[in-house]
């Protein structure tokens, strides 16, 4: 894959065929625990496609999504997880793609949560739950209630957490 993937990016190469496979690799990388390659993999891909609009919009979203993820295990900065997570939302839904809109919320949520902005994980959240009510998705079910246990346990750990919610915190 390796080969591969350097082919493509190469001058001789088509870099169409490395994002293609980028993207349908990342979560092998991802699962290997390679995230640091998995990412550097991934930047290479998501240049290209600045550079080139006709690259299927669907493999941007899973590309973004592998990428947050990476960043998320590589100790990425907060502002640019949010910012990969936003971006990959922002173009699943106008694809209007429930299945990649759920994979980018709770990560999106996760990261609001554990980076102390509580209304903006709550409001991810919801956004959740009502998307996985729509669907009716089990396995995003299972994540919702994830979530909400998650939630919960925070609001138990701080009698303020009520509080930091109304005030927007």
């Amino acid at each position: 894959m390796r080969a591969a993937l350097d082919w493509s990016f190469s001058s001789a190469g088509n870099a169409a065929i490395g994002v293609a496979l980028t993207a349908a690799y990342a979560p092998v990388w991802l699962d290997l625990s390679l995230v640091v390659e998995c990412r550097e993999r991934i930047e290479r891909a998501l240049e290209y496609l600045e550079s080139d609009s006709d690259v299927n919009a669907s493999l941007a979203v899973q590309l973004h999504i592998a990428l947050a993820v990476a960043l998320l295990y590589t100790m990425g900065s907060v502002v640019r997880i949010k910012m990969v997570l936003s971006n990959a939302l922002s173009a699943a839904e106008r694809l209007d793609d429930a299945e990649a809109t759920l994979d980018i919320l709770f990560p999106l949520f996760n990261v609001y949560l554990h980076s102390g902005e509580c209304r903006e994980a709550q409001l991810i959240a919801e956004r959740f739950e009502r998307l996985v009510l729509r669907t009716g998705d089990p396995r995003a079910r299972a994540i919702c209630l994830s979530a909400h246990r998650q939630r919960s346990a925070l609001w138990r750990q701080t009698a303020r957490g009520p509080a930091l919610l109304r005030a927007g915190a």
